[in-house]
């Protein structure tokens, strides 16, 4: 029976939200581009050197997509 639910409705309906997905994928894009310049750029270049301030916290997506939230 969990086969059957598994192959016929769960794998064709989105387990996710779809809008927040693209909210949280836009505020990292953004972020990203701040800190370490555009996405060109970024996959463009053969060496890059992160400076120390440009280091990610240990929390700074979940802290990212909160204030992302709560500006909505």
């Amino acid at each position: 029976m969990n086969n059957y639910r598994f192959k016929h409705f769960l794998q064709k309906e989105k387990q996710y939200d779809a809008e927040r997905v693209d909210v949280r994928r836009k505020l990292i894009n953004q972020a990203y581009d701040e800190r370490f310049g555009t996405k060109d750029f970024r996959h463009n270049v053969c060496f890059y050197s992160v400076k120390e301030e440009q280091n990610l916290e240990t929390d700074f997506v979940k802290k990212l997509y909160q204030k992302g939230e709560n500006n909505d």
